[in-house]
């Protein structure tokens, strides 16, 4: 693909994303392969998806973690409507993995999380867990 394709694509998508995104997407198409790769109206017409969520940068990123072709606000709108409840111990834990600086005022909610009787005082049912190390640098 020329270098003009690849700039009217990355064109197009920077209309609703950031050129990280745009960029990002660009390559994302690319690697599927070259039947998959985005057009200029292609992109034009994933770039009005994008436009439709609330923050287009993350749907886009959501759209490459799960190495979809494209994204519909009606598609993650249903998973939203099909998935489980998170509990208490999971959100803490998802805070927890993702750095979050509210980490330990989640964790305790984790462990003083209501019980089966319902007694707020009584402390919750914790399941130990186990988190992977990692060594950074």
């Amino acid at each position: 693909m020329s270098l003009t394709h690849r700039f009217e694509v990355i064109d197009e998508l920077s209309a609703v994303l950031d050129s990280e995104r745009a960029e990002a997407i660009y390559e994302h198409r690319k690697a599927m392969g070259k039947a998959k790769a985005l057009t200029p109206y292609a992109a034009k017409l994933l770039a009005k998806q994008f436009a439709r969520f609330n923050d287009p940068n993350a749907a886009a990123d959501e759209m490459i973690l799960r190495g979809w072709m494209a994204i519909k606000l009606e598609w993650m709108a249903r998973e939203q409507r099909t998935a489980r409840p998170h509990s208490v111990g999971e959100s803490a834990l998802q805070e927890i993995q993702q750095g979050n600086a509210n980490a330990p005022t989640a964790f305790e909610r984790m462990l003083t999380a209501r019980n089966t009787t319902g007694n707020a005082q009584e402390p919750g049912n914790a399941q130990i867990i186990t988190l992977p190390s990692y060594r950074h640098g």
